[in-house]
Order: C-alpha cells, then sequence, then structure tokens
C-alpha cells in the first residue's frame, strides 16, 4: 500500500518561491500536474515537470525525477542553480536519490558534470545520482 510522506504541497511551495524569486514573477508559476506527486512550471523563460516518488512500489528509494528541464536563456547557471536548489529540498524532505528522465545530448553532457550515472535497468535514457554526493558537491551537508 502507498503511503506519502505529505510533503507535496510544502515542495511546491518552496519551488514558487524559488522560480518567483529568480525569474522576478509576480504570481506562483509551479502547480501540481494531474496528481499532486508530479510539479508542472512552464513559462517563457522556464519549462520544468517534476515527478516525486517517496513509495516503495513506486522506486525502492525516495527519488525526485526532473522528467523536463529548460530555460529560455542557456549557459547562464539556471540549470545548476535549480539542480542545486532542489538538492537542497531532496536533502530537507528525505529524498535520496534525483534523475533525469529520457536525456537529450545536453542534458546527459549536463548530468555528467555532476556525476550522474547511466545505470537504471530498463531505461538507458535516464540517468541518476544520490542526493548525498549532489549535496556534498554544492556544500549543503
Amino acid at each position: 500500500m502507498e503511503k506519502h510522506t505529505g510533503n507535496y504541497s510544502a515542495i511546491l511551495h518552496t519551488i514558487n518561491a524559488y522560480l518567483q524569486e529568480t525569474f522576478q514573477y509576480k504570481k506562483p508559476m509551479a502547480h501540481f500536474g494531474l496528481t499532486e506527486d508530479t510539479i508542472r512550471a512552464d513559462r517563457v523563460k522556464f519549462d520544468i515537470y517534476l515527478r516525486l516518488y517517496d513509495v516503495p512500489e513506486r522506486r525502492p528509494l525516495p527519488t525526485m525525477v526532473i522528467a523536463r528541464i529548460g530555460f529560455r536563456e542557456k549557459r547562464k547557471g539556471n540549470g545548476t542553480a535549480f539542480l542545486r536548489f532542489i538538492t537542497g529540498i531532496a536533502v530537507k524532505y528525505g529524498y535520496k536519490v534525483i534523475e533525469f528522465e529520457c536525456c537529450n545530448d545536453n542534458c546527459k553532457a549536463f548530468a555528467g558534470n555532476f556525476g550522474f550515472k547511466f545505470d537504471i535497468p530498463d531505461r538507458p535514457m535516464d540517468c541518476r545520482q544520490e542526493v548525498d554526493k549532489l549535496a556534498t558537491y554544492f556544500g549543503l551537508n
């Protein structure tokens, strides 16, 4: 039986605060997708889609999946800043793994910079990294 952590609303609120401050929007831009364990934020300046898996039936370890990420301005540090931010959320709420889903060449190069591994059985286009390793890299421990 699935048992969720119940932190989805707090995570959504934190993401909205980050996006509003970073991209200077007045209104919240992120919202739940079809279910409360998915978060979407799509505007001219960014396109983000997250899945939050915190039950063993979905993933063996609590996992944040970055299913889609893109920023209008490339090579400005937005991706790195967002990964650092989302790593902080993962630490706070007990997620153990961050994954990128269906990586294109740009995503593969980006993920490789942070030690993400393409070692997920039956999902060769997806990569993952332990939150502890990312937290150490970003100095969040």
